[in-house]
């Protein structure tokens, strides 16, 4: 068995089965915000969805193929996670990438406009995963 060799979806649940997998800290903020302002919408995956062996941060639990996914870019940079969204997107899932600063207090009214945008238009200022923070300006903030 190599040090590159893929594991099986069936291996990947036995694995992730063995653990007792709880949102970190920055998951936890993110559920948090996407239960007050998206309630009924999303959840936090831990496991129960595996694309590849990938594992999806958050999921639509409406129907929706769709995933958000949080990234620190202390551990992900885009490319790592425009691969994984590319990778979702061949099984037909639209993913949105959020980076942890973006989920930090004070940064709620950028968060909701960006989910909101994405989700109703698809895209973020012409970026189809919202991988490129930097160019994502809100224009308005969003009525609650």
């Amino acid at each position: 068995m190599g040090k590159n060799r893929q594991m099986s979806v069936k291996q990947a649940r036995i694995v992730l089965s063995t653990y007792r997998i709880q949102p970190n800290k920055s998951e936890s903020r993110l559920l948090e915000f996407l239960n007050f302002y998206f309630p009924g919408k999303f959840m936090y995956n831990g496991g129960q969805i595996l694309v590849e062996g990938k594992v999806p941060d958050f999921i639509d639990i409406n129907g929706q193929k769709v995933f958000l996914e949080l990234a620190g870019k202390r551990f992900h940079d885009v490319d790592e996670m425009k691969t994984k969204c590319l990778l979702y997107k061949r099984y037909g899932f639209r993913t949105l990438v959020i980076w942890s600063d973006e989920v930090r207090a004070g940064r709620e009214d950028s968060l909701l406009e960006k989910i909101y945008h994405w989700y109703h238009n698809r895209v973020v200022d012409g970026d189809e995963f919202g991988l490129e923070k930097e160019n994502y300006r809100p224009s308005t903030v969003m009525a609650r």
